[in-house]
């Protein structure tokens, strides 16, 4: 029987109240890894179909026994996450870990734990609870942002996306060159994306010296590519065997996910603002000097940019190596100086040997396997974007383009409270490396993997394109109206994936001219993200509301519309002003609708006589009295608009509920009047 339980969601388990489940609810698919299709159900009945293990087998098969033992190893661990993520590691307990978690987990402790035994003489076994044979180290490259956004206009969509998966080259350059000064293998990363990583590394004697000599040869060499611009902060916090037991030690921090958000809001955060003291205290002189001009070489790093971006749509595989291709020109070599070389290949690579083969958002990662590699998969969001006929990029001006109405849509994403969900999320008897582990890896499946598949729909991949995603958050510009689609699209999937109330998910859309400066863009759609991430309803507007009540948000012309209880009700009214529009609704119907809500927002605001309502009651009824017979329709739709305005209720067509909204009816029929009069606008009507 307990072959017939099935992995559970790690999502279910969560709770930011400490209104803990008993139990996971929900469960996961048994299918081999894929980025078509997440692995859920709601069908609690379901049953799993361990068939899968045969296909298992059969790609083990294909593993060639001419691989040496580390890239055997780093092979194999991508074979069982394609297979054993969807597998429970045990049916006893609680059946939320999954087989690959387990495995991986356990795999980077023992590393680790050798490694500390080997630098550590006449230990005594077993260890004890202070005992701290282990750290998390955290990076976090700091000057992201400047670096993607601060270029022109003109060409900008070409370099854009290179300059963004150049940070996630520089990014995993820097995992593989550490994991290489401990010796180490891709099994020790607990987490790596978006300029941010953590490894589970050996406390070892000369630890601290050995990180800062690190961290000091990278920044170095940052510093003489890119100047100022981009700079890695680096921490790290010892664990102790008492952490993995969920023990408290001499009143410190008692839990892992306790110890991981002090690394990241405490340690790394005072890091990022003390940057490079180890190099200030090194080579003081460097940093006051005048600086030559690098006009030639800061062009050759665009040009490679912007090859980068180039090449990414046709890209199937990334190969890391530590030697210099004799034959790829330097254009196409992309390297930071710590002799670790990163190429892209629109085919699989077979003349390479001795470097890590990964496949870009595919995992079928074994065949025709002939040369000694590692062979792994990834999934990176956004390689793809659209294109002209001419297989060229598509500039702003081409991806805003409407038939009167050209605006450049770009859209901020993140998961809210997630620094809250991993220090406080679980249970702290169940705050493990792997559910915390497997908890990250459930999100990169959605913001790296599955956001692809929502993106090549026809809707979109041909106005929007993908400039980030990944971790908890995404970065996506195009035409205006298509972007709030894709928000709305990726708020109902991840909902679907989680099934859960404790994750909310915030955005914001800035809607520009195309020759706007895309810093200053990206720039306000940070600022109007923050908007929706500053939403709570009101307590007494909580009926038939569920949680959460704060944030879970979308910012829309500068207006915070909650997921639940506004932003569904005013895009079902923007899509039957769309329809009336052939039949019976003016222009001046939609600016008559935003007067009102101005004169309302004005007169309760100053508290003065709200001549608002009686100028829109007769308007209204003067609308629907110049209405023909034929029109009977809207003229219906009017009736319950004017009910549902005065009555603040949402009583449109056949539904009659409560507003449930921190908005008067008013205002969000005006938000839906401007949507509907630019999306009109945009398909020249």
């Amino acid at each position: 029987s307990f072959k017939k339980i099935p992995l559970k969601s790690i999502f279910d388990i969560i709770s930011l109240n400490k209104n803990y489940p008993e139990s996971a609810k929900y469960p996961t698919t048994t299918k081999p890894l894929t980025i078509e299709a997440l692995p859920t159900t709601e069908d609690l009945n379901y049953e799993p179909d361990y068939s899968i293990w045969n296909n298992f087998i059969e790609e083990f098969n294909e593993i060639p026994d001419t691989l040496s033992p580390e890239n055997f190893i780093q092979t194999l661990d991508a074979l069982l996450h394609k297979y054993t993520y969807c597998i429970p590691s045990s049916t006893i307990d609680e059946p939320d870990i999954s087989l690959y978690d387990h495995l991986k987990t356990t795999a980077f402790l023992a590393i680790a734990l050798y490694d500390f035994y080997s630098d550590h003489q006449n230990l005594q076994l077993p260890l004890k609870d202070e005992q701290k044979p282990f750290i998390l180290l955290g990076g976090d490259i700091s000057g992201i942002q400047d670096f993607i956004y601060d270029i022109p206009n003109k060409g900008a969509a070409k370099q854009l996306k290179g300059r963004s998966f150049y940070i996630h080259l520089i990014t995993e350059t820097i995992v593989r060159y550490i994991l290489k000064e401990f010796n180490l293998l891709h099994l020790n990363v607990v987490y790596s994306s978006g300029g941010n990583f953590y490894l589970l590394l050996p406390n070892l004697k000369n630890v601290n010296d050995k990180i800062n000599k690190i961290n000091t040869i990278i920044n170095q060499k940052l510093l003489e590519i890119h100047g100022t611009a981009i700079y890695l902060a680096m921490e790290y916090e010892e664990i102790a065997i008492a952490h993995l037991k969920q023990k408290s030690i001499n009143k410190e921090v008692k839990t892992l996910s306790e110890l991981w958000d002090y690394l990241i809001s405490e340690k790394l955060t005072k890091a990022k603002n003390q940057r490079y003291l180890n190099l200030l205290k090194s080579d003081y002189d460097q940093f006051f000097e005048p600086q030559k001009n690098n006009y030639e070489s800061n062009h050759h790093l665009e040009r490679k940019l912007e090859n980068l971006g180039k090449k990414l749509k046709s890209t199937e595989y990334v190969v890391f190596t530590n030697r210099k291709h004799p034959v790829i020109e330097d254009d196409y070599t992309f390297e930071i100086g710590l002799d670790i070389y990163a190429y892209l290949y629109d085919k699989f690579p077979t003349k390479i040997s001795n470097a890590e083969i990964i496949k870009l958002n595919k995992t079928d990662f074994i065949k025709n396997i002939v040369n000694n590699n590692t062979y792994r998969f990834e999934f990176y969001g956004g390689n793809d974007y659209p294109t002209n006929t001419d297989g060229t990029i598509k500039t702003f001006e081409e991806l805003a383009e409407g038939k009167n109405f050209d605006r450049l849509g770009v859209l901020r994403m993140d998961v809210d409270n997630l620094g809250k969900i991993f220090a406080e999320g679980f249970k702290e008897n169940l705050r493990t490396f792997s559910r915390l582990t497997s908890l990250s890896r459930n999100l990169d499946l959605f913001f790296k993997g599955y956001l692809n598949t929502i993106w090549n729909k026809e809707d979109y991949k041909k106005d929007t394109y993908i400039l980030y995603s990944g971790g908890d958050d995404l970065f996506v510009l195009g035409r205006w109206d298509k972007v709030i689609d894709f928000a709305y699209e990726v708020k109902q999937e991840f909902f679907k994936f989680t099934k859960s109330n404790e994750f909310g998910i915030s955005g914001g859309i800035s809607i520009e001219k195309p020759k706007y400066p895309i810093r200053r863009a990206a720039f306000n759609a940070g600022k109007i993200e923050g908007i929706a991430k500053d939403f709570c309803i009101e307590p007494n507007k909580t009926v038939n509301y569920t949680k959460p009540y704060k944030k879970n948000a979308f910012a829309l012309f500068g207006v915070p519309l909650s997921w639940q209880s506004d932003f569904e009700k005013v895009l079902e009214i923007k899509n039957h002003l769309i329809e009336y529009q052939s039949k019976s609704v003016s222009h001046s119907f939609y600016n008559a609708i935003k007067m009102f809500y101005g004169l309302q927002e004005k007169q309760q605001k100053e508290q003065i006589t709200e001549s608002w309502r009686w100028l829109t009651a007769y308007y209204l009824q003067r609308a629907k009295e110049r209405l023909s017979n034929k029109d009977v329709d809207f003229k219906y739709y009017i009736e319950d608009l004017k009910i549902s305005i005065f009555a603040d209720t949402y009583n449109i067509k056949t539904k009659k509920e409560p507003l449930n909204s921190n908005h008067t009816f008013l205002k969000l029929l005006a938000i839906a009047a401007r949507w509907a009069e630019l999306e009109l606008k945009t398909m020249n009507n």
